[in-house]
């Protein structure tokens, strides 16, 4: 398996950003939450430019719009096939005009793309999303992600994103960040708190609204804390017309109070990320959380503790809790070093389901205890395996921009559950929450009781926890006289509050569970096209179409944003106790030592000099690009996007003032090439067929021109 660390590189010339700045502005009423993220681009270069800007969204978040404003125009974008979408880009791009287009690439990430900005041109991308959020026993936490830390593995391979998609963070960048969110109704008396950012609190009425207070950045996850809540049923219903004449959509969301129990046994599997890249505040967080933890278990318990990087260290196998194998584990805990290099996620996790451990009364399942911060791109494979290993996991999710998309997946999957800290939240709360979701969860058959038979209705956990919303997502043949009611066993039946919305927010928003729930591709593709929801199938468009004399000539320089590195990410600095936004890092921590030598786990220093590809690298690229069978400009993205040696950049400049456009001298220097004979510089049928459509079009004279030049960029031709 190929296998890639994650790299930190520098911007040459410390260019001015093309990423101006993100600004998100919401509105949180009950336990929805609605965003506009607005991105602010500006081409700072003297060439026509496109930009890729890969960026996260919060787990469960459902895309419900864009609009673009370019030049004065203003547009609105459309859902449709990813591939008529990514198509229709193409076209455009190639006709000179602009088009904006945004797609899920990989769990909560997504890709906008601006085909084409003229240099000193402004662009604003508005993203519009909606989610729904939950009580946690006594508080509510609302995340805006707003970077991604570097991950382990192959972004391309095992995380599906095109090359031009990959984020690689860039330790110099600065992208500047604003966000407001106004709070309604009973969360608006919640004892509110930032443990990641300074914020001001502005009241009025029974609304308050909460902003950053002074100069913030991308480079941390933005965490709210509403706190001191009582946990509410909500229902939430909205007219579903694109389902059918008088449907409803319906999201009940219940908090159910359970009486007492005694707590369950544990039998559980502790595993620790040590990696490089939880190093300083990551490992902190982790020897935090076990700390109370231990000190919780009981002789009744049965417990084991691992800790992985590139290899799995079992450090205890299972043991019952007594004193004495407990104050074995406070030694591991104590112990704990992001030393063991890189993040092998899977192989640990099938290592720690492998473990056996004693049957115990009261506790039939085993448990995963899994503390990291889930920065790997094999997030599929890893949750397909969990979901078959027949363990529930549950995870910790630790840093200040933790991988939540993989977690939260991989507990849902299993039946598990999840808690994030930031640097400044109290680890022993989290972990005290987890703690209570394992010994006090409820195994229930529940039931929905509702008016009429439901048309469509999502599934329902078989275990619940007194004080955790539980959400349902229906959808109804008529509307409702009240909402429907949860039956868990023996309890008496949960009732919510009914609240009904004019717009078709709710039926999009359960059209998007639905679509997540469905195994055939074809059908949920029926769905996001039909309710406009970017999904793994679907992707957002618009084109604002340039005047004539104004459109671009068809082959913009690539432009890859790089995000900034998460504030403390693999020891580089540490989060400020007063989360000042401006005092982003601290002096770097010492470098990690495996076996006396002296590593940067993830830092890769040769990536701080660009390889320069050989003419040869350049056609075995265009190849291997080739056999997806794209579009030429699409193909050639995988070279625009390297530092090309002087000689072969001159070439291609002078061959596009002689051709008239890059994509021209692009195919005429790969056609060149081709016809030179050399074995290493042969172009596959595929790519060949792509270049001499091109070549059609040449100006003989000025080809062969250009002949002298290009073999000035080809030491020996054999």
């Amino acid at each position: 398996m190929k296998t890639e660390h994650p790299t930190l590189s520098t911007r040459g010339g410390f260019a001015a950003p093309v990423l101006q700045s993100v600004q998100a502005q919401g509105e949180l009423d009950g336990l929805l939450l609605t965003m506009t993220l607005r991105q602010a681009f500006r081409n700072t270069t003297a060439e026509n430019m496109e930009v890729v800007y890969t960026f996260p969204l919060a787990w469960g978040a459902v895309l419900t719009g864009l609009e673009a404003t370019l030049g004065g125009q203003r547009m609105s974008g459309q859902v449709m096939a990813r591939q008529d979408a990514r198509d229709r880009y193409e076209d455009a791009v190639e006709s000179g005009d602009a088009p904006v287009m945004v797609e899920k690439v990989e769990g909560n990430l997504f890709s906008a793309a601006l085909g084409s900005l003229k240099p000193g041109e402004e662009a604003v991308v508005e993203l519009r999303y909606a989610q729904m959020l939950a009580f946690e026993q006594d508080r509510i936490r609302l995340v805006v992600p707003t970077t991604i830390a570097p991950r382990y593995g192959d972004a391309v391979g095992q995380g599906g994103l095109k090359p031009d998609q990959v984020p690689s963070s860039d330790l110099m960048a600065e992208h500047g960040f604003r966000l407001s969110v106004t709070l309604r109704g009973a969360v608006a008396r919640a004892r509110i708190g930032s443990p990641t950012h300074a914020i001001t609190q502005q009241h009025d009425g029974h609304a308050v609204t909460v902003s950053l207070r002074g100069r913030a950045w991308l480079d941390r996850d933005f965490v709210l804390l509403l706190e001191g809540l009582a946990g509410h049923s909500f229902a939430l219903a909205g007219p579903d017309a694109r389902s059918g004449a008088g449907h409803t959509a319906l999201i009940a969301s219940y908090c159910p109070a359970l009486p007492a129990q005694a707590p369950t046994p544990l039998r559980l599997k502790m595993l620790v990320d040590c990696s490089g890249s939880m190093a300083g505040d990551s490992m902190d967080q982790a020897r935090a959380a076990l700390r109370p933890l231990a000190a919780r278990l009981t002789p009744d318990d049965q417990v084991s503790f691992s800790r992985f990087g590139s290899h799995t260290e079992r450090g205890l196998r299972p043991v019952a809790g007594t004193p004495r194998h407990v104050a074995t584990l406070r030694k591991h805990i104590d112990a704990l070093e992001a030393d063991l290099g890189g993040t092998e996620l899977a192989e640990a996790l099938q290592d720690t389901f492998a473990l056996p451990m004693e049957p115990v009364h009261g506790a039939a399942e085993a448990d995963v205890l899994l503390i990291t911060d889930g920065e790997v791109w094999d997030a599929q494979r890893i949750v397909d395996d969990a979901r078959r290993s027949g363990h529930r996991v549950y995870a910790l999710g630790v840093g200040s921009a933790p991988a939540e998309s993989l977690l939260r997946e991989m507990a849902e999957a299993t039946g598990g559950a999840c808690e994030f800290a930031t640097p400044h939240e109290d680890m022993a709360a989290a972990v005290q929450r987890l703690l209570a979701r394992i010994r006090l969860a409820w195994p229930v058959q529940p039931r929905v009781l509702a008016d009429a038979t439901p048309l469509w209705c999502s599934p329902v956990p078989s275990r619940v926890v007194a004080g955790e919303t539980l959400h349902v997502f229906l959808r109804l043949p008529a509307p409702p006289a009240q909402a429907p009611a949860l039956k868990v066993t023996e309890l008496p039946a949960m009732h919510a509050a009914l609240s009904v919305r004019q717009d078709d927010l709710v039926a999009r928003l359960v059209a998007a569970r639905e679509i997540g729930l469905t195994p055939d591709r074809d059908a949920a593709r029926g769905l996001a096209e039909r309710y406009q929801l970017v999904t793994d199938e679907t992707n957002l468009l618009l084109v604002i179409e340039r005047a004539e004399a104004d459109k671009t000539d068809g082959m913009p320089a690539l432009h890859t944003v790089r995000p900034m590195v998460a504030a403390g990410w693999g020891g580089t600095g540490t989060v400020y106790a007063d989360a000042a936004p401006d005092l982003r890092f601290c002096a770097s921590r010492a470098p990690v030592r495996v076996a006396s030598q002296v590593m940067y786990d993830c830092l890769d220093v040769a990536s701080f000099v660009p390889h320069t590809p050989t003419p040869e690298e350049l056609v075995s690229g265009f190849n291997a690009a080739a056999v997806h069978r794209q579009g030429l400009r699409q193909t050639l993205r995988a070279l625009t996007a390297l530092d090309l040696s002087d000689d072969v950049q001159r070439a291609l400049d002078e061959a596009t003032v002689r051709l008239g456009s890059t994509i021209k001298a692009w195919a005429s220097y790969l056609l060149w090439l081709h016809e030179t004979g050399s074995p290493s510089l042969r172009l596959s049928a595929e790519a060949l067929a792509m270049v001499q459509g091109q070549a059609l079009g040449f100006d003989v004279a000025a080809r062969a021109a250009l002949e002298p030049v290009f073999a000035s960029t080809v030491a020996i031709v054999t």
